[in-house]
């Protein structure tokens, strides 16, 4: 009778230890992001050091909108302008989700003037990546965008191999609009390797470069972090830091 009763005694102490280890951890993972048309969001840029993570000056600050829903290259998606390049072109310009995932697409990038500087003389050099998977629901690791491209035209060449690559990396605390809240990590590897011959030149090139997202549950993407290249270009490690978001 006395075990019995200290089986029943360890037993109880055993669900109460639960029960206080389950509510200490409200969020484990990420269950979406909100995306609503005509919500502003304002993100802060400041330049980083991509490995370190130290936070340096503040750069600028764009503030992109959720535009209207519409069907765009085989998915429901939002305009959503962010990181300008130049001339008002944007490294991402729609966003997307689905219960797969959160998508974000690319538009056409010219690789003779980003990174050869226009010098070559090709008419091959545009193409698109679009839709990029920045965020897996189920796996911890993914393909977020993958092709090849083999053109000739009039004498001229292009053989291009892109790939980018995603893995979540864990779970972090922030401060977002005076509250300490937990974001979700991925990472992005971006390969690239381009042979583009013309009638006078031949030149190769090969890249590899990181992107790296956080997001808010229910919230959206709450920062971006660029390591310095060629291909998009961007001159320094930047990060780009959600202040804020409210409809208009």
């Amino acid at each position: 009778m006395i075990r019995i009763k200290y089986f029943f005694a360890f037993l109880c102490l055993s669900l109460l230890i639960s029960c206080s280890d389950n509510s200490s951890n409200p969020e484990e993972s990420l269950e979406g992001i909100n995306v609503e048309t005509n919500y502003l969001l304002t993100y802060n840029v400041y330049q980083k050091d991509f490995l370190s993570n130290e936070l340096g000056e503040f750069i600028s600050q764009e503030d992109p909108i959720y535009g209207y829903e519409k069907e765009f290259e085989g998915k429901k998606s939002f305009s959503f302008k962010l990181i300008e390049l130049e001339n008002k072109k944007y490294l991402f310009s729609q966003i997307s989700t689905d219960n797969q995932g959160i998508y974000l697409y690319i538009p056409e990038l010219d690789i003779n003037k980003l990174i050869f500087g226009g010098k070559l003389d090709s008419n091959l050099s545009r193409f698109t990546p679009g839709w990029v998977k920045i965020y897996d629901y189920s796996n911890d690791s993914w393909t977020a965008n993958e092709f090849k491209i083999d053109k000739d035209l009039n004498g001229d060449t292009l053989n291009l191999v892109f790939k980018i690559s995603g893995t979540k990396d864990g779970s972090k605390s922030v401060e977002y609009v005076n509250k300490t809240q937990k974001v979700f990590v991925s990472k992005l590897v971006i390969d690239m390797e381009a042979d583009i011959v013309s009638k006078f030149q031949k030149a190769n090139y090969t890249i590899k470069t990181n992107l790296r997202f956080q997001f808010l549950n229910n919230v959206g993407i709450y920062s971006i972090s660029l390591q310095e290249n060629q291909l998009f270009p961007i001159n320094k490690d930047l990060i780009y830091i959600l202040q804020s978001k409210y409809g208009v």
